[in-house]
């Protein structure tokens, strides 16, 4: 069945009758004299006639039928197939890629600015009794027009004032946006447009898209840019040093890709710390290779500091040429300890802070026994429990909030430690090895347990003594067996095989369990060359190791931060990056609060402030997997959502592909060559006359 998409110009068919009108115009009579001597040639004019006749009418005829084809063809006649809709209205849901990988610039021009211009030639399709939803496709979708419109100008108006955002994207989220307006649409014909460049995740290429289209929609595939773009980035900057403390050297590590066929040499780096360039270098990259970097960077203050790395390279997306980090160093580390062992408890805090380090930034006090469970952990930052007999419910739960909170906590099992009472309390909810039996004896004389295994890696002792001048291992005369523990760490281990300092990390916070207990009669730690470094170092780890922040954070991910509710009294407010001030409300749970942003949707740094300053600091960079500019699988996608509904659609040829898919296949140009072939039969025919005629 044919028909026409542009009906309206069926009434210049009219046009066809003008040559008819002029020939019979032209149909003059004239009155006849009749000479006897003419009437050889009258005879011979007859047979003359009737072939230029013939000639008048084939001329009439092709020049009829050219104007009628080239009508025909200006109507633009389409022959439907069996199983499509009448033009009775459609309702179509756009679905415009608005995440960072469309960002990127080609010498074609913005791969945005062409997924624009394909929507604003989308709009111009549509006709009287159509409507059109706007989706933003990112991660997550945002509904542009949610009501619909059937104004092509509105719907090319919001597609322009779009913007790309640092932001991945997510087809089977957009399609589930678009699927209620689909549904509830009363049109009869319901079409979704995916205009992409189709890099990136947009798509996992598991989860099934079939569902989410209504079983009577149409889904057009419109690709926009290039099948694979070269591209390099910064992919991720993270803080290597995990003890932090002013006028320390700290690593910081940057790790750079290079997504191309082609090598990238001698491209520039730069690392900014705390408003200034502290480093820079050159490097180059092969093929799709990844290189990491070691910059070091002295921190000259305490508090919440903040940097970044980017490369000098103006190449196809400059979202990912940088990358942000963040970092905490305490003024001071105030530490509280508690212990029923005067002498233990002398040792460590001259360990801590000697009389002669005046410019210690550890802070040490002594909480009395009978008071610490009352004790208000707020000001605290390390607390140490030096044979600590036993844990009341409560002080249980408040140490192990504590240390979810970000505190951090050292054990000390000594003499008159209640092992039961520790194993079915705080050790159990923090997820720390349990306490067994004593072993070995205070008579130093009859042998005693080494330190056999020690992780020299680990920030307690990395760095602290060179690999050929390695102390001797403290001995351990009488120290406790231990088992179990969920998700701990072994630093170090004792010669008989159980370990003897054992990890934790319980959410922000860490924990140790150290079960050589600094008391001349239970080892020889006390004096030992190396108990000071290892102490200083133990306070300044679990002071600054947060376990539980955000180490990764991309734009769209949420912020998150966990703390007691003894620091929030007032307003909290999230300040972003552009310096836009946001209310977060605290959220109450069991013993904590959380306060969080549920979309972090520009890059750079974050600052969560409460009354009395800076709470918190977030980093916030782009997903490394939207920065390798490689086209997907579109056939696959195609088969996700049905091969039979689906079309992959060339952006070149937008126009005329949708309308053959609505209407079938277009006749236009069939019609067109028709009328082109009878004017050249026309001209064909109306020359052999004038040479007749000049040869007569």
């Amino acid at each position: 069945m044919m028909t026409f998409l542009n009906i309206t110009l069926l009434t210049a068919l009219v046009l066809g009758a003008l040559p008819i009108l002029i020939h019979l115009l032209n149909r003059q009579r004239y009155q006849r004299i009749h000479f006897p001597t003419l009437r050889f040639l009258q005879e011979l004019q007859k047979h003359q006639m009737r072939r230029i006749r013939l000639r008048q009418i084939i001329l009439l005829i092709l020049r009829t039928l050219a104007i009628l084809f080239a009508v025909f063809a200006l109507a633009r006649p389409v022959l439907k197939g069996p199983g499509l809709a009448a033009r009775s209205g459609t309702a179509s849901v756009i679905l415009l890629d608005v995440s960072r990988s469309i960002a990127a610039v080609t010498p074609e021009g913005s791969v945005f600015r062409q997924a624009v211009a394909a929507t604003a030639r989308l709009a111009n399709l549509m006709g009287e009794g159509d409507k059109a939803y706007l989706v933003g496709m990112a991660s997550p979708p945002q509904m542009i027009i949610p009501e619909g419109t059937e104004s092509r100008a509105y719907l090319e108006e919001s597609a322009q004032e779009l913007v790309s955002l640092p932001l991945g994207s997510n087809i089977s989220d957009a399609l589930d946006l678009a699927h209620a307006p689909l549904v509830e649409s009363p049109e009869a014909n319901r079409e979704i447009y995916v205009i992409s460049d189709f890099h990136g995740n947009c798509w996992d290429g598991k989860t099934p898209l079939r569902d989410k289209v209504p079983p009577d929609a149409r889904v057009f595939l419109v690709p926009v840019g290039r099948d694979n773009i070269s591209n390099r980035a910064v992919v991720r900057t993270q803080v290597q040093s995990r003890l932090l403390e002013p006028n320390r050297p700290i690593d910081v590590e940057v790790t750079l890709s290079n997504y191309a066929e082609e090598s990238a040499d001698n491209l520039f780096l730069s690392v900014y710390f705390d408003g200034r360039r502290v480093g820079q270098s050159s490097i180059s990259l092969g093929p799709d290779e990844t290189k990491s970097m070691q910059f070091p960077v002295i921190p000259e203050r305490a508090g919440f500091l903040s940097g970044y790395a980017v490369l000098e390279d103006d190449d196809a997306l400059l979202l990912d040429n940088r990358s942000y980090f963040t970092l905490t160093i305490p003024e001071r580390i105030r530490v509280a300890m508690v212990g029923s062992d005067p002498v233990a408890l002398k040792y460590i805090s001259l360990a801590l802070s000697p009389d002669a380090d005046a410019g210690s930034t550890v802070e040490v006090r002594e909480v009395p026994l009978s008071r610490w469970e009352t004790m208000d952990l707020k000001d605290t930052d390390v607390l140490i429990l030096a044979d600590v007999p036993s844990l009341s419910t409560g002080a249980s739960r408040k140490v192990r909030n504590f240390v979810a909170t970000g505190g951090g906590l050292l054990i000390l099992p000594g003499p008159r430690l209640e092992a039961r009472n520790y194993n079915n309390g705080l050790l159990k909810e923090l997820g720390l090895p349990s306490i067994g039996e004593r072993v070995g004896s205070e008579d130093a004389e009859r042998g005693a347990l080494l330190w056999e295994t020690t992780d020299w890696r680990h920030p307690l002792f990395a760095g602290v003594f060179r690999d050929d001048a390695r102390p001797d291992p403290p001995k351990a005369y009488t120290t406790y067996q231990v088992f179990g523990g969920h998700n701990t760490v072994a630093v170090v281990t004792l010669s008989n095989g159980s370990p003897t300092l054992s990890e934790v990390a319980l959410q922000r916070g860490r924990a140790f369990l150290m079960t050589t207990y600094p008391d001349p009669g239970w080892s020889d730690l006390w004096r030992h060359g190396l108990f000071a470094p290892m102490m200083h170092r133990m306070v300044n780890y679990l002071a600054t190791a947060r376990p539980g922040e955000q180490d990764e954070i991309y734009a769209g991910d949420p912020l998150v931060f966990l703390t007691d509710k003894a620091s929030i009294t007032e307003e909290v407010v999230l300040r972003r990056p552009s310096g836009e001030t946001v209310q977060i409300i605290p959220k109450a749970l069991p013993q904590l609060v959380e306060l969080s942003y549920p979309v972090a949707s520009e890059l750079g740094v974050y600052r969560m402030e409460g009354d009395n300053g800076i709470l918190q600091t977030f980093a916030v960079n782009l997903d490394p997997s939207e920065s390798k500019l490689s086209r997907m699988e579109l056939d696959l996608l195609r088969k996700s959502l049905g091969e039979e509904r689906t079309q992959i659609i060339d952006v070149d040829h937008l126009e005329d592909q949708i309308m053959a898919a609505r209407y079938g296949q277009e006749l236009w140009p069939i019609f067109l060559l028709g009328s082109l072939g009878f004017l050249l039969a026309e001209m064909l025919v109306g020359r052999e006359r004038k040479g007749e005629t000049r040869n007569g």
